[in-house]
């Protein structure tokens, strides 16, 4: 099985891929971070969609599809954040539209070929959010932590607007002002 965990900073994504770990075994964990703007993305010749991006698009677009590639061919996957937070940064912070990662998620969840149709099966698409910002603690390792409660809209706008067969949302709150015990969001994130 192969997992894609996103959300918004500070809900408990790196606690989620940890007792994943603790209860199925190694799985390699790749980190999605914000792109690197890099000379090679400059490169006005590229074609199709990637003509139309900006370099850190570029990057991303490249990033994403062998994201992609990678569940196509490998179990024991776990993505740290993926696809769906391009939708919502690539926008806010990048000034481009990440819509495009749907169509490459498209491309994996409706292949002709029936191996990969059954593969994008065995990828859980776990959102974490929470209907309670208050007890929410900022890092400072945010983009601006001040605009989670709209992030959080965005995500979740992407998370139904997603193709993935096998996802599932998750609010972390407990109803009283703190998190559920990481064994509860586990057991969410397993159903």
């Amino acid at each position: 099985m192969n997992f894609i965990i996103e959300g918004v900073d500070r809900l408990g994504k790196g606690t989620l891929i940890g007792l994943i770990q603790e209860k199925f075994g190694y799985h390699t964990v790749i980190h999605y971070e914000k792109p690197k703007a890099l000379e090679y993305y400059n490169d006005p010749t590229f074609g199709g969609i990637m003509h139309t991006l900006p370099p850190l698009g570029k990057y991303q677009y490249i990033s994403f599809s062998r994201g992609f590639d990678m569940l196509r061919c490998c179990d024991g996957l776990i993505f740290d954040r993926f696809h769906l937070g391009e939708v919502l940064y690539a926008p806010r912070y990048r000034g481009y539209s990440g819509d495009y990662v749907f169509e490459l998620e498209n491309q994996f969840t409706s292949s002709m070929d029936s191996w990969a149709k059954g593969y994008s099966r065995n990828v859980k698409l776990i959102l974490l959010t929470t209907s309670d910002f208050s007890f929410i603690q900022d890092d400072g390792l945010s983009f601006d932590f001040s605009a989670k409660e709209s992030e959080q809209e965005d995500f979740i706008a992407a998370f139904e607007r997603s193709t993935m067969p096998n996802k599932v949302m998750i609010d972390v709150c407990n109803g009283n002002g703190g998190f559920k015990t990481p064994d509860q969001i586990f057991q969410e994130a397993m159903a």
